[in-house]
């Protein structure tokens, strides 16, 4: 289901309709198909916040990304893939389910 670029491989981006914070994470990390680790997309989804966000934003963008993917992005054959640790970037890829 996922559309993907013929010649570079990698995943074109669907417009998506989600509630504001998901949408902001959403854009970030498809605007950037080589990834991006969680902090930068927590400094980008929380710029605007006055108190900075959350205590523990990763955590919190981590936990938005698994709503993400389960109510919107797996339907479409996508899901927004990261590694863990301090060098893991956050990817919209093709959806594979495992069995």
């Amino acid at each position: 289901m996922a559309k993907c670029c013929p010649a570079c491989g990698q995943v074109v981006p669907p417009t998506v309709m989600l509630p504001r914070l998901r949408q902001r994470i959403y854009d970030y990390v498809a605007a950037r198909p080589q990834g991006s680790p969680v902090n930068q997309i927590a400094d980008y989804v929380y710029a605007d916040d006055p108190d900075g966000g959350p205590e523990n934003a990763a955590v919190c963008i981590r936990t938005q990304i698994y709503f993400i993917n389960s109510k919107c992005l797996r339907a479409l054959g996508l899901e927004i893939r990261g590694k863990s640790g301090p060098q893991g970037l956050y990817k919209l890829i093709a959806y594979e389910p495992t069995t």
